[in-house]
Formats: C-alpha cells, sequence, structure tokens
C-alpha cells in the first residue's frame, strides 16, 4: 500500500482518480526506477543550488572580512594623523562637536513636530 502511494507521489497524483493506469504506451509496467531517478535528479540540482548559495555566502563573508580590515587600517591611519599633527585633532573634535549639536537640534525639532501633531489630532 505504501509502495503504491509513494509511485502515486511520485507521479503527481492519484492515478485511480485520472483515469491512467501504471502501464506505458507499449503496455509495459512502468518501473519505479525512473520515478526513484527523476526525484534523485531534483535532488541533485537541489543540492547544486544550496552549494552555490553557500559558495556566494562565502565569498561575501570574505568581502566583507576583507572591507573591514581595510576600513581597520583607515581607521589607524587617521589616528596616526590626527596625533601627529593636533591641529588636524582639533579639526577633527570640532566636526565631531558640531555633528553632535545639529543632531540634537534635528532630534529636538522632529520632537516637537510630532507633539505639535498629536495635539493637532486629538
Amino acid at each position: 500500500m505504501a509502495y503504491r502511494e509513494r509511485e502515486e507521489l511520485f507521479t503527481g497524483g492519484n492515478m485511480r482518480e485520472t483515469g491512467l493506469s501504471n502501464r506505458r504506451m507499449d503496455g509495459s509496467t512502468s518501473s519505479s526506477t525512473s520515478l526513484y531517478m527523476k526525484e534523485y535528479d531534483h535532488l541533485k540540482s537541489s543540492h547544486s543550488l544550496i552549494d552555490q548559495q553557500i559558495e556566494m555566502a562565502e565569498i561575501t563573508k570574505e568581502n566583507l572580512q576583507s572591507q573591514s580590515k581595510n576600513l581597520r587600517f583607515f581607521q589607524q591611519k587617521m589616528n596616526t594623523i590626527s596625533q601627529k599633527f593636533p591641529m588636524i585633532n582639533n579639526l577633527v573634535q570640532k566636526i565631531k562637536l558640531k555633528k553632535r549639536k545639529d543632531s540634537l537640534i534635528l532630534a529636538v525639532v522632529i520632537s516637537l513636530c510630532i507633539i505639535i501633531m498629536l495635539l493637532y489630532i486629538f
């Protein structure tokens, strides 16, 4: 019984309901090996697709690690330069302070707009 159900699953449906028989055009019984071979081919293609995805993920990981290494190197160089030239370090600190100030002002403006909008709605 389970063997017949497995064959029906491989062929894509219940053969009795569709009116199909187990016989080929030439009258011989269809071998289950061809169905198993089809299933094997499907599994093999799935494995190759998964292998391709894993390979792409590994390449992406290597690229991200390389970028991370480059960014760390750049950051070390910038720190070295800023330590050698105090004037540049002072300029970088002023830029950071200005950036924080701008972020704070923007946050306050957005908060006020949201509060006004909520007061207007209710």
